[in-house]
């Protein structure tokens, strides 16, 4: 069974959550986040395994030591829409 995190989630791998796109400083920004503002270089940010999204860690309360201790994160949005099945009577 998966690490559960905060808001119902956990993280993947560490490789994955540093840099969610990279993109030449005449694209427009791509915006993330519940918060909806870019990605800035050197900010901790993580990717929910159920829609690709991306947020930035101090929005969703993570910090990229507790990304360090899960294998899977899952969005606010994402575990809403799937909520996990009750354990069995």
């Amino acid at each position: 069974m998966a690490d559960q995190g905060k808001g119902g989630g956990c993280t993947r791998p560490r490789r994955n959550i540093k840099t969610p796109t990279r993109y030449k400083e005449e694209e427009v920004e791509r915006l993330y986040c519940v918060c909806r503002k870019p990605y800035r270089k050197g900010e901790f940010m993580i990717g929910c395994d159920g829609c690709d999204e991306w947020y930035h860690g101090i929005c969703v309360g993570f910090n990229e030591d507790d990304a360090d201790n899960m294998t899977k994160y899952l969005c606010a949005k994402c575990v809403a829409a799937n909520p996990p099945a009750p354990p069995p009577s």
